[in-house]
């Protein structure tokens, strides 16, 4: 099941940072085969902001090319950091993914 996580970044020292960051947990550890399941994913991706970390978790069969080409536009046009983590498999379309990330954890 494909999950998201979505925490506010903690403030430091009462320091208030303007607007606030998020982090959210993207777990990618389903096959990419029904749109449905993935539309919560794309609204994260949408929706995340400049300053904002999608930590993407990988363990995934890969799946359509139509569900992995939307996952990628998405995240090619958001202005979020983008952390790939491989935690088991990226296969096939999951790979491609996975390589989009800006930085990388294997």
């Amino acid at each position: 099941m494909t999950t998201v996580t979505t925490l506010a970044s903690p403030q430091l020292n009462n320091v208030q940072s303007s607007p606030a960051t998020m982090y959210h947990t993207i777990r990618v550890d389903d096959a990419l085969e029904d749109m449905q399941d993935w539309v919560p994913v794309l609204q994260t991706i949408e929706s995340a902001v400049a300053g904002d970390t999608l930590h993407f978790k990988y363990n995934s069969v890969g799946g359509r090319a139509d569900i992995m080409s939307s996952l990628l536009a998405a995240m090619e046009q958001t202005e979020a950091t983008i952390v790939s983590e491989l935690v088991g498999n990226a296969c096939s379309a999951a790979s491609i993914l996975f390589l989009r990330g800006d930085s990388f954890i294997v």
